[in-house]
């Protein structure tokens, strides 16, 4: 899997992007489907406040997931990014297993 994260600069601590790397592995281990995640941090100016973003893009086969936080932290806003993403994963991967809504087959009988 290929992990692209974009940190804006100097204004985040490093653990945090290694902990997003991380859950974005288990999350490879738990759907090996997953190919790409991008991530990407930066920070909006609301008036005199600061707004921190993460965005978690992930690529897996045929779709794509995409969670955008926002908190007045990083660390915040990557902790509900990264459930919210692990959520989403969690219902495809077991849609997956469902039976199709129609069986089309071109044998008659």
């Amino acid at each position: 899997m290929h992990i692209e994260i974009s940190l804006p600069h100097h204004t985040i601590k490093p653990w945090i992007a290694d902990q997003v790397k991380e859950k974005l592995l288990t999350l490879h281990r738990l759907d090996p489907e997953i190919v790409e995640a991008k991530v990407s941090f930066h920070q909006v100016s609301l008036d005199q406040e600061h707004e921190k973003i993460c965005e978690i893009e992930l690529i897996i086969y045929g779709d794509t997931i995409w969670v955008c936080n926002r908190s007045d932290t990083y660390e915040t806003a990557a902790r509900e990014a990264l459930e919210e993403i692990t959520r989403q994963v969690d219902i495809q991967i077991r849609h997956r297993k469902d039976p199709p809504e129609q069986i089309t087959s071109t044998v008659k009988v």
